[in-house]
């Protein structure tokens, strides 16, 4: 299965959160972890986001994906990329699930 292309738009300096429903993808036993990079190939973190999978099973189930305000605070306003992954440490099995751009607009009130 390929990886879906779902865009984001982060506000500077403020929470994002968004849930994506998935189906068609174990995420029972799975955790997701996901990053913000300037280019795919880069070995610069922007910033991590923050998981959380509810209602797991065999068949899907919901992920939430945030970002704290701390964290896009310190991201220069741009265009970046970022995927999203699940994976399961017993099995040593990966799937990404979600990829493409993440525009981080800039914040003006500080």
């Amino acid at each position: 299965m390929s990886a879906g292309i779902y865009n984001i738009e982060v506000d500077q300096g403020s929470d994002f959160e968004v849930t994506l429903a998935v189906a068609g993808q174990t995420l029972d036993g799975f955790s997701a972890r996901g990053q913000i990079r300037p280019v795919a190939q880069s070995t610069t973190v922007l910033g991590d986001f923050d998981f959380t999978i509810t209602n797991p099973s065999s068949t899907g189930g919901d992920i939430t994906m945030s970002l704290p305000n701390f964290v896009s605070a310190d991201i220069p306003a741009g265009t970046y990329v970022y995927d999203v992954q699940v994976f399961n440490d017993t099995t040593r099995k990966v799937a990404r699930l979600i990829q493409g751009n993440c525009v981080v607009k800039q914040g003006v009130t500080r």
